[in-house]
């Protein structure tokens, strides 16, 4: 939210603003921003301006106007003296207009069942419903199960408008964007995020906000079958797809990628592609990943606990109940044995691919290249990423120091959490200037 009432403060009209997530009462977190500006500027007028510089997944759902804004005696936010916003038909559009085409009902219909709301018409907007850049991923595969065709989640960002998105889906799948922006500024360099094994680069997105880099950011979604593009045979294939789509946003060097846990070494195989072709690659920013030059593969001790760690896991994806093939898939790992079905994270219900991309690791094993490379690493438990012997691999990868900064938290549960980001992103501002 930070990068988010540094723009909405930056209207003429607005004299302070505090932008804060809520509960809408329905299941859903949306962001509300409350404004101090004397003259009451109009919502639609706020939100326009807003979209000028932020991607539409981070404008708040609604603005709530205030004489001041409460603090209490230690100069903080009172959150408990914030009224509670309201989402209604007024502040979510002018009037409803009813879907006309069978795409915009079925769209219409998704999004009225997954955001709790009724009355959904072809002028209405995902974001300003209360949809959130997470349940972007929910709102893909529902659409997918009901209609055949799969939105990328680019495409949501760029047309979250019923009518929008009903005519991008009605038409061929290869049109569509994988390229997202998912924040940052325009006046300096963009930043490329990777994607990990879950296929999409929106795990970065708090990331991304508390970074507030003076480039754009975007993340590149991996495309699946339903997509119209077949699975990738190995790594090699995988970041050649990533570096097409990385110059197809940014044409030249010199080029910035990061990644997360299996995304920080497909940046790096990235980079050594843009390499090969003969652009300029000014750093890579890695978030614990490992490699298997040093690891032979992952035991079914570790496949068990790495599969309870992403259901336990309350931040990074939306729950919601999973479908037979994932609870089965987590029974054949030793879960689930002594519990009822559950509440489970419903982006792994295309678990088989998701679980795929890790194998990814195996036989990539890439020549040392002149790269400037940030680690982040996680503390060393039994499980982590970057145990003593990768940290020398890693090291052995580059023919320039490789930098490394342990982060005292877990790889799973704690790493992009926001107490956490304050420390990383000032890290890779620090590095960034220093090279």
């Amino acid at each position: 939210p930070k990068s988010v009432e540094g723009c909405i403060n930056r209207h003429p009209a607005v004299e302070t603003c505090r932008v804060i997530p809520f509960d809408d009462g329905k299941g859903n977190t949306a962001l509300a921003a409350y404004v101090v500006a004397p003259d009451k500027p109009s919502q639609e007028d706020l939100r326009q301006f807003a979209l000028r510089t932020l991607p539409v997944a981070v404008i708040p759902a609604v603005f709530v106007y205030l004489d001041s804004i409460p603090l209490t005696r230690n100069g903080k936010l009172d959150r408990s003296a914030l009224p509670r916003p309201e989402l209604s038909r007024d502040t979510i559009s002018k009037r409803f207009v009813a879907p006309e085409t069978e795409m915009e009902k079925l769209v219409a219909a998704v999004f009225e069942e997954l955001l709790n709301v009724e009355r959904v018409g072809r002028k209405d907007n995902f974001f300003t419903l209360g949809g959130n850049s997470l349940r972007t991923v929910q709102l893909c595969n529902r659409i997918a199960n009901k209609s055949g065709k799969k939105p990328s989640i680019a495409t949501v960002f760029e047309y979250p408008v019923v009518e929008a998105l009903a005519r991008v889906l009605d038409q061929e799948e290869d049109d569509q964007s994988l390229v997202v922006r998912m924040g940052g500024k325009d006046n300096g360099t963009p930043l490329f995020c990777l994607p990990g094994i879950t296929r999409n680069p929106l795990s970065l997105s708090r990331m991304v906000d508390q970074l507030n880099h003076e480039g754009p950011c975007f993340g590149i979604e991996l495309p699946d079958k339903k997509n119209g593009v077949e699975p990738f045979k190995n790594m090699e294939e995988l970041s050649e797809y990533c570096a097409r789509q990385v110059q197809k946003t940014q044409a030249h060097g010199p080029y910035h990628l990061s990644g997360y846990s299996f995304g920080g070494l497909l940046a790096y195989a990235t980079a050594c592609k843009l390499l090969d072709k003969g652009e300029e690659v000014a750093s890579i920013v890695i978030l614990d990943s490992h490699h298997r030059k040093a690891n032979k593969g992952p035991s079914v001790s570790r496949l068990n606990w790495a599969f309870k760690k992403w259901f336990q896991n309350p931040f990074y994806y939306p729950r919601y109940l999973a479908t037979e093939a994932v609870f089965s898939l987590g029974r054949r790992f030793g879960l689930f044995k002594n519990s009822k079905r559950f509440v489970l994270v419903e982006i792994f219900n295309e678990g088989i691919q998701t679980l795929s991309s890790s194998s990814f690791h195996f036989g990539y094993v890439p020549e040392p290249r002149p790269l400037r490379i940030l680690i982040f690493t996680a503390r060393n438990t039994e499980f982590s990423y970057t145990s003593g012997n990768e940290l020398a691999q890693w090291a052995a990868y580059s023919t320039k120091p490789v930098k490394f900064v342990r982060v005292q938290v877990d790889h799973h549960n704690q790493l992009l959490l926001d107490e956490h980001l304050d420390f990383i992103c000032s890290q890779m501002k620090a590095y960034w200037e220093e090279t």
